[in-house]
């Protein structure tokens, strides 16, 4: 345990000789009430400017998030723990595997198609 304390103290010397005193002191040392109120303002001040902006605010952003996730391919009815197979599931209702097999190279023709295929 003192070993890995001298350690730590011969990188933490290594890091002040070579970036400077900054480098190496805690973010609290730097901050008072004045900033963090400062630091309050602009947050303020950014939502009222984005919010003008029809952007919406953090909080409104998560309305954006309301459709239904569905992790079964509509194809072979698997259920999916993949996260590469979500960017499928989204676009073509269906899995990686799937896609590969079914659609690629026939993209445009996928939304009649999707019915026609036998599921499994």
């Amino acid at each position: 345990m003192r070993k890995d304390k001298q350690t730590i103290l011969q990188i933490e010397d290594a890091i002040k000789k070579k970036y400077g005193e900054k480098a190496v002191s805690s973010p609290k040392e730097n901050w008072d009430e004045i900033k963090e109120q400062q630091y309050l303002d602009e947050v303020k001040r950014l939502d009222e400017k984005m919010s003008k902006r029809g952007a919406g605010t953090i909080s409104s952003q998560e309305k954006l998030f309301t459709k239904e996730e569905t992790k079964v391919c509509e194809v072979c009815n698997e259920y999916s723990f993949n996260k590469r197979d979500d960017v499928y599931l989204t676009k073509f209702f269906c899995c990686r595997k799937c896609y590969i097999q079914h659609i690629e190279g026939r993209e445009e023709k996928w939304p009649e198609k999707r019915l026609l295929l036998p599921k499994k």
